[in-house]
């Protein structure tokens, strides 16, 4: 069997590679923590924006509704004759 390929039990050039690798990785997931809570304070920004929206419209609604005038009342139909 060719035991060419088969590394030493220690390589301190391996382990400091691997140390590297997984301080980036570690690095990398922390920037896409930070990167989704910006994100998540952005989307609740945003609902709340919705929400003010909402609100403004519904006041201006009310405020159309108030402004329009009352409806004139229907004049008296004919008499109803019972039997």
């Amino acid at each position: 069997m060719d035991n060419d390929n088969v590394l030493p039990a220690e390589d301190p050039t391996i382990e400091a590679d691997v140390r590297d690798v997984i301080t980036m990785f570690i690095g990398l997931v922390r920037d896409q923590e930070k990167r989704i809570a910006a994100q998540d304070e952005v989307i609740f920004a945003m609902q709340k924006e919705i929400s003010l929206l909402g609100k403004a419209v519904y006041g201006h609604q009310q405020i159309i509704e108030a402004s329009q005038p009352e409806p004139e009342p229907l004049p008296p139909g004919p008499p109803t004759i019972v039997h």
